[in-house]
């Protein structure tokens, strides 16, 4: 078989064979299982091309055996969707190994049993089994449990389906099904994990007595209860059914705690309002605490389900930081943030001094002096909006510190911040320089306005010099949310040849480590660690679905994608072997 793929993919690639076939004799077809011959096939179809089977036929004088050979061998090569045609050899009598019982008719042309049988098989329409069917199940379902009927439609006219079949899916060791009327029941209720599979399915196939569908995969899904997910993330509630059309579903919803309810219609972000599974699309945090429930009606008997409850679970960035040598030109240690909602009330510092109480062997290597602009994206392209040089030191500008759980800073020191209030736009830049020398310094933006979460922080960028031990570029983020609710998706990027076409002295390979602050604040935990991005298709749609610039494929710049629960956050970006040069380090919030 080898050999003759191999002939054949040489002719295929210079155009000098369109279809590929084989003669189908009985004494070269009937000896061979139904698996060996599947096989086979499809290792023709592989090819690519169509498939001819140019003379068929089973031998057998006796009219049983050659029929029930028929009825195994022909649908095999029937059904594949790469055969094209077949050619029925020596069907008449006298025409071929009319010993060997060849033929199909005999000499007063009355047709055996294989001949009649073949003509109601290649005229029948195969039944298809109804696609999208989903079955609700109690989480407390027993042995015994009723799921469901499947459906199935056959085109012709009073065609009985039967022989029903569950052939494969992730259900299939708790389930059977009557073979004679589809009725799925739960057999096995312990080979359901519930709590961590939001649902399972089944692949079921049927026959019409001639031909057997193709499997079509049916939904298992637990009956809801209350449900909490990520703002802007879509919810489901559902209630058991028996998907077999004899119930009629209606979904209400209360924004009032249950004193009153309203019937649902299928749009404005709401999908099965009518059935027995309930989408809300992407809810906002308008809608927490509503609660839904859905009006079952069977034989003309309403019931109404339990009521479940949406909550809205948030999580967002309060608080972006970023710690690194600080110079001038190329080595300005820059730290951009992004707003989603627009801008909002923030407090933006560059710390020097500041440092040395918390990081005293810093002594002599922080920046002196660090002075602060921030620039705003406009129309026209970044614009200085703001600066300070030494921060005021006034008792108000302390207290706020206190409240958005700054570090204090020495009254006079030379650190510097400023507390806007005013900011409107969505991308701002904080530049970190000194009028001389150089040194260890920390930019950080905090949402002055935790309140509003119309408004958040959803990415920050910084681009600084990477050096080695403790002058390394470090990003901190600090992430908050309700400790039971999801966790936040977060991209987090270390670039160097990223930015060569703009920077010439970048970091030839970086790597990236991020860590989390242990819940007692004795240390910090590894999360995760990468050197070269993985360059799948997949990872880079995610950096274009949140707007990060392209990577190039195979490129030695860094990136991992996470799952957080809220805490306390460093993204430590570092030359692999101690090297050195300009990086970028990046987290943006993903979908």
């Amino acid at each position: 078989m080898a050999r003759y793929i191999a002939i054949i993919n040489l002719l295929k690639a210079e155009n000098l064979i369109d279809v590929v076939s084989f003669q189908g004799h009985s004494f070269a077809i009937k000896n061979y299982s139904t698996a060996t011959l599947s096989a086979n096939l499809a290792t023709l179809a592989a090819t690519g091309l169509p498939i001819m089977v140019t003379e068929m036929d089973i031998d057998d004088t006796d009219a049983a055996p050659q029929l029930a050979d028929y009825q195994r061998i022909f649908p095999i090569f029937w059904d594949h969707p790469s055969v094209i045609g077949i050619t029925l050899w020596g069907f008449r009598p006298g025409m071929w190994r009319g010993d060997q019982g060849a033929n199909l008719v005999l000499a007063d042309g009355t047709e055996k049993p294989a001949m009649v049988w073949l003509q109601q098989y290649v005229r029948n329409n195969a039944p298809v089994v109804t696609s999208g069917q989903v079955f609700v199940l109690s989480a407390n379902a027993t042995a015994g449990t009723q799921v469901g009927t499947a459906r199935a439609t056959d085109a012709d006219t009073g065609a009985s389906l039967q022989n029903w079949k569950i052939v494969g899916g992730t259900a299939a060791a708790a389930c059977s099904i009557n073979a004679s009327t589809g009725a799925i029941e739960l057999t096995n209720p312990d080979a359901l994990n519930w709590t961590s599979v939001p649902a399972y399915t089944l692949a079921l196939s049927v026959s019409d007595g001639l031909t057997t569908s193709r499997s079509e995969t049916v939904t298992l899904r637990r009956a809801s209860g209350d449900q909490t997910v990520s703002r802007g993330t879509s919810a489901t509630f559902s209630v058991p059914s028996t998907g077999d059309g004899s119930s009629a579903y209606q979904w209400e919803y209360s924004s009032d705690g249950g004193l009153t309810w309203n019937s649902l219609s299928d749009g404005g972000g709401y999908a099965g309002t009518q059935s027995a599974v309930l989408t809300v699309a992407t809810p906002d945090d308008t809608r927490d605490g509503w609660q839904f429930r859905c009006v079952v009606t069977t034989g003309g008997t309403p019931a109404t389900s339990a009521a479940a409850t949406l909550n809205i679970g948030w999580s967002h960035f309060p608080a972006l930081s970023a710690r690194a040598p600080a110079g001038t030109g190329e080595q300005t240690l820059i730290l951009g943030f992004v707003f989603a909602g627009g801008g909002k009330p923030t407090m933006v510092r560059g710390v020097g001094p500041g440092l040395l109480k918390d990081s005293p062997d810093l002594e002599g290597r922080v920046l002196a002096d660090p002075q602060l602009k921030l620039y705003e994206l406009q129309s026209g392209g970044f614009q200085l909006l703001a600066e300070n040089n030494d921060w005021d030191s006034t008792s108000a500008m302390s207290t706020k510190f206190a409240e958005l759980g700054l570090g204090a800073l020495e009254p006079a020191s030379k650190d510097a911040a400023l507390h806007l209030t005013g900011l409107t736009r969505t991308v701002y830049s904080a530049h970190i320089t000194s009028a001389a020398g150089t040194g260890v310094a920390l930019a950080e933006a905090y949402d002055a306005a935790n309140s509003d979460t119309t408004k958040r922080l959803t990415a920050l960028s910084v681009r600084n010099q990477v050096g080695t031990g403790s002058d390394i570029l470090i990003a901190g983020l600090v992430l908050e949310g309700d400790p039971s609710g999801p966790t936040k998706r977060v991209i987090v990027r270390g670039i160097g040849p990223g930015i060569s076409s703009s920077v010439a002295a970048y970091l030839a390979d970086p790597q990236l480590h991020v860590y989390r602050l242990k819940a007692d604040r004795s240390g910090w935990d590894l999360v995760a660690q990468n050197d070269n991005w993985d360059s799948s298709s997949t990872t880079a749609a995610l950096f274009e679905a949140v707007g990060m610039g392209e990577l190039t494929v195979g490129s030695k710049d860094a990136a991992l994608v996470l799952e957080l629960p809220p805490g306390i956050y460093t993204a430590q970006v570092s030359g692999v072997g101690n090297t050195t040069g300009v990086g970028l380090v990046e987290v943006y919030e993903a979908p």
